[in-house]
């Protein structure tokens, strides 16, 4: 008998020792990358629940608080910013449309200092903060229904698939469905490779023998 000190090395198989194709750093890692793929699934969804959120509220918001020449100026402001950073003249003439309908002639560089463009960017920041705190109002409490129910919701297919597998089946009963199904498939192996011998017979040839066959 083998002390605990040095256990008994057993084989995997009748066919001996099975030869891995891959290595234990190989299957962790491909593990460890599966179980983080799967979590980011998950967790990517509040963020994903917020920035729809956000974007829904600003763009509505947006549409009911800015006038269609607010827009243009927006857009005028953000043009003159980029003009600025490429390093352009800031010197060139534009034409601003006023809220009158009256065309306002500046320079690029005095575009974000005209009053209507001011108004409209502080209302486009003012939109921008207020979508970002009610998005945030908004994901908290889904966030946490979330979290909630994909545990439920994980514990439950666990629960399924255990009832499924074991609990509604007895122990016995089982193994007895088992033992029988393993029995009619090495019969119809001894028939068909011992068709002169009794199962019996068949299963009292030699171990090397009825291993070929699958006889085991």
């Amino acid at each position: 008998m083998a002390s605990p000190a040095s256990p008994v090395r057993r084989k995997n198989s009748g066919h001996g020792a099975p030869n891995r194709n891959a290595g234990h750093f190989t299957r962790g890692s491909q593990l460890i990358g599966h179980q983080w793929s799967m979590w980011l699934r998950g967790a990517r969804v509040p963020p994903l629940f917020w920035l729809g959120t956000f974007l829904i509220i600003l763009v509505v918001k947006l549409n009911v608080i800015l006038d269609n020449h607010e827009f243009q100026m927006i857009a005028m402001k953000c043009l003159a910013w980029c003009w600025r950073f490429i390093g352009f003249s800031e010197m060139k003439p534009v034409n601003l449309t006023l809220r009158s309908g009256a065309v306002f002639q500046t320079h690029m560089g005095y575009v974000p200092y005209v009053d209507q463009v001011q108004i409209a960017w502080a209302k486009l920041v003012s939109s921008f903060l207020g979508a970002l705190v009610f998005a945030a109002l908004f994901t908290v409490p889904f966030t946490i229904w979330f979290v909630l129910w994909s545990k439920s919701r994980g514990r439950t297919m666990l629960d399924e698939h255990h009832e499924r597998g074991v609990e509604l089946v007895d122990a016995e009963d089982l193994a007895a469905r088992i033992h029988a199904r393993n029995e009619g498939e090495l019969r119809k192996i001894a028939a068909r490779e011992f068709p002169a011998l009794p199962y019996p017979d068949a299963l009292a040839q030699p171990f090397k023998a009825r291993k070929k066959i699958g006889l085991v």
